[in-house]
């Protein structure tokens, strides 16, 4: 995953699992457009992917919802004898022993005006914190429809067969891994972008299709 040419490194790895949630629950599909930029980067080279990057997001409105930045960060490095982690500090008002995400490792979670909520790595264990907002809370009762034995192979086959459509079909998760490797190409042009989510364009920089794409070799174009 770590070859510019061959993989999408960490965010291409992982951001389709662990942003997930807050791109579906936040609606980020319905932003008309959206800006990324690298805020930092370590061990950048023409290569590889940096083996660390914080990368900022900035959704524009949507119905009924305010502007949101979304901040993505990975990796690691060694710094005086010890390994340092790329991660979000930890929200105030929430206690060291208190664990964010599924065990503080792979962490995400939303700060909003009246709280916290984090959630594991894949989206299960949804809570509020501190963990002292969860005393005496009743979740709601289930009104999304869930995956038959939660098994993503048989929700494949029923949409194959015309049962309903896959929970993550292509009119969603199509959107959302072009969402996710817009953050790369910040990365490799090392240029703030500005993304056109309706055209399907960037907007704030010339040439911008030689970012976006790339010229294949003759007998592997990809169709129009």
């Amino acid at each position: 995953r770590a070859w510019l040419d061959f993989g999408g490194g960490a965010l291409g790895d992982m951001a389709c699992h662990i942003m997930d949630p807050v791109y579906w629950a936040l609606r980020l599909n319905e932003a008309p457009e959206y800006t990324v930029e690298v805020v930092m980067q370590k061990g950048r080279n023409d290569e590889t992917f940096p083996i660390a990057t914080t990368i900022k997001y900035q959704f524009a409105a949507r119905a009924g919802m305010d502007p949101v930045d979304v901040y993505w960060y990975d990796g690691h490095w060694p710094e005086n004898g010890t390994e340092v982690y790329n991660r979000p500090a930890r929200p105030a008002g929430i206690p060291a022993h208190q664990v964010l995400g599924d065990d503080n490792k792979n962490v995400l979670f939303l700060v909003g005006d009246s709280g916290i909520i984090t959630t594991g790595e894949y989206g299960g264990k949804s809570r509020l914190m501190p963990d002292e907002k969860m005393d005496g809370y009743e979740y709601p009762e289930p009104s999304i429809p869930r995956i038959k034995n939660e098994n993503p192979y048989w929700d494949w086959l029923e949409a194959c067969k015309g049962v309903r459509p896959a929970c993550s079909n292509f009119d969603y998760s199509g959107p959302l891994t072009e969402m996710v490797n817009f953050g790369n190409l910040t990365v490799t042009s090392g240029k703030k972008l500005k993304w056109d989510n309706i055209k399907g364009v960037v907007t704030n920089v010339k040439n911008a299709s030689e970012i976006v794409s790339k010229e294949y070799r003759k007998g592997w174009e990809l169709p129009c």
